[in-house]
């Protein structure tokens, strides 16, 4: 899994890249953290979310 860091809006989100696109964690999971160094805090719980949200 790839995360990438991304602005919308005037807004960094956090989101995983699946073939050519990004999936916005922030519109499929958003309870995560938006800030990579905080979502890497958070551990594998918030892998695991991510991992199912890209899913998808």
């Amino acid at each position: 899994m790839k995360l990438a860091t991304f602005t919308h809006a005037g807004e960094t989100r956090l989101g995983v890249v699946k073939g050519e696109a990004v999936i916005d964690l922030k519109a499929v999971a958003p309870d995560l953290p938006t800030e990579m160094c905080n979502f890497l805090a958070a551990g594998a719980d918030a892998l695991t979310t991510a991992r199912s949200a890209a899913g998808r």
